[in-house]
């Protein structure tokens, strides 16, 4: 990895000049191992962004939006109640480590002016986010580590914080290396990575490189790109500059560090595949559907033939009758000589019968798949907002309608749907269709409440409670409109009733219900509010 203690060294000095002195208005976890510090400083608003991911732990100033999880983690809650509202004093770097360090002075719960450091390990598999007290005593961290055999060091709070291991390096930012033989340098200075060595190899001079001005540089070179705070000369290929470390950070993560969850893309893709396939028999019925129509107007001509039944003889070819149907104008109905009168007649009859029969059919057939269509595509909307263990319900739902190849799974009770108690009352909210049933049919009671948004899928969200307020009547309605298709929309409908009054559909696929005696709210759905309902503060 090209972040060492030199690239680090630059980055702090970046970070210092944006955000030394600004205030942390707010701060979020997107992912279990990312943070975002929203911070107002120089007239400006910041994200900075910390990650501890394995693949790529970095921390620089985002300009992504990125999608925040319902309900924050615990770590998020911890860094808020200490850190929110709290002024950045100075971001700095230990020794020429991988090692930042962001020094922040807030207030504390009775009001006393206190200072925090946050630490960011840039250590790879070892990364982590940890926050302590001014003497060193965790409060937090985003990884913990339990004392054990295999651990150097224990991360937990109240434990005291020590940094890792070592090894009596030299900080090169902290000696003249003028006069200084290269080989002895780099067997001794601290935060050189092997691809800054070769680099100083090929120049010849340590001080002449690591004191040069920054020039964020990605060279795609011919087996895998590099990028550095400054020019690499002893590399090859097409170099892309960038005017601050950040943006060059921000790129190098965003193109070859971007996180999937390969469970999410294996069903969205095999969801995927059977809605077009839906989608395109959907059409062929429809096309069916009026070719049907088209045969089924031959009943007038077997109207009339039945009227001028007497007007015909063996052998006729056709006749020409009054269509008491158009104001008695003339039309030519064509006859099988070979038929006897009424035969021809029956003939036409069969042939109406049939239409009728394959209208029957088709309209029957394009219900089931605009059905089928429906399902898919609530599918698709609860893989979206699945967290891993919803993604392993969904998996085993498609296991069992067999669009996914497997053996069939005997379906649990599912245990990842929400649960909030507020006011005295239980709430739960179903994420996929095993959770959406489990909730309606199994656990609710005849006098639960039952919420969804109106002709939509949604999650059913159950209510018990001693008494319905407008307060719980608008939880309610925020977290079914949140937990559909419409999560951005506005004046969004949401149906309640009694749970009594709600049935499943039988034969249908997914969660598909019908009620009755439902009273509608329309709501804007939107997470600070509900965050703020809930008496959770706010989040964006």
């Amino acid at each position: 990895m090209a972040i060492d203690g030199v690239f680090i060294h630059y980055l702090v000095q970046e970070l210092n000049n944006s955000l030394q002195g600004g205030k942390i208005n707010k701060i979020n976890q997107p992912t279990p191992l990312e943070v975002i510090l929203n911070i107002r400083s120089n007239h400006q608003n910041w994200q900075f962004l910390l990650s501890s991911d394995l693949n790529f732990p970095c921390c620089f100033l985002s300009a992504q939006k990125r999608t925040n999880p319902e309900m924050p983690f615990s770590f998020c809650m911890n860094l808020r109640k200490y850190l929110e509202k709290g002024i950045i004093e100075k971001i700095w770097q230990v020794d020429n480590d991988r090692i930042v360090v962001i020094d922040i002075r807030s207030f504390n719960e009775l009001g006393d002016e206190c200072l925090y450091h946050l630490f960011l390990e840039i250590m790879g598999r070892n990364s982590n986010l940890i926050l302590t007290t001014s003497n060193l005593t965790i409060i937090d961290s985003i990884r913990k580590l339990s004392p054990g055999l295999q651990e150097l060091r224990t991360i937990i709070p109240k434990a005291p914080y020590r940094y890792p291991g070592k090894q009596g390096s030299i900080n090169p930012f902290g000696k003249d290396l003028t006069d200084v033989q290269k080989t002895e340098v780099l067997n001794q200075l601290e935060g050189i990575s092997p691809l800054l060595k070769n680099a100083i190899n090929f120049q010849g001079s340590v001080d002449r490189l690591i004191y040069q001005e920054t020039k964020p540089v990605l060279i795609k070179t011919e087996k895998k790109p590099a990028f550095y705070v400054f020019d690499l000369p002893h590399l090859e290929g097409e170099r892309k500059y960038y005017s601050t470390i950040s943006s060059l950070l921000e790129d190098v993560k965003s193109t070859f560090f971007k996180e999937t969850n390969p469970l999410s893309n294996l069903l969205s893709k095999v969801v995927r595949r059977e809605l077009a396939h839906q989608k395109t028999k959907l059409a062929n019925l429809k096309d069916d559907l009026t070719e049907a129509e088209k045969k089924l107007e031959t009943k007038n001509s077997a109207m009339l033939l039945q009227a001028n039944l007497y007007r015909i003889k063996p052998g006729d070819e056709e006749i020409v009758a009054e269509d008491f149907y158009h104001n008695g104008e003339p039309v030519t109905i064509k006859l099988n000589p070979q038929l006897s009168p009424s035969q021809n007649l029956n003939q036409f009859f069969a042939k109406i019968k049939k239409s009728e029969n394959a209208l029957e059919h088709l309209t029957r057939e394009i219900a089931k798949t605009e059905n089928e269509i429906i399902y898919l595509e609530s599918l698709l909307d609860q893989i979206k907002q699945a967290n891993d263990s919803d993604l392993q319900e969904i998996k085993a739902e498609l296991l069992n309608e067999q669009l996914l190849s497997g053996p069939k799974i005997k379906v649990k009770q599912p245990k990842s749907y929400l649960t909030y108690q507020v006011d005295g009352a239980t709430i739960w909210v179903g994420k996929n269709n095993l959770q959406n049933n489990f909730l309606t049919h199994t656990l609710a009671q005849k006098s639960d409440y039952w919420f969804h948004v109106q002709k939509a899928p949604s999650a059913h969200v159950i209510l018990r409670a001693p008494e319905l307020t407008e307060k719980l009547i608008r939880i309610c309605a925020h977290l079914s409109a949140l937990h559909s298709s419409f999560a951005q929309s506005s004046s969004v409908p949401v149906d309640y009733t009694l749970v009594k009054n709600v049935k499943k559909v039988p034969g249908q696929k997914g969660s598909f219900v019908t009620y009755t005696n439902q009273k509608t709210i329309f709501i804007d759905p939107d997470w600070d509010t509900l965050k703020k309902l809930l008496g959770l503060g706010s989040q964006s």
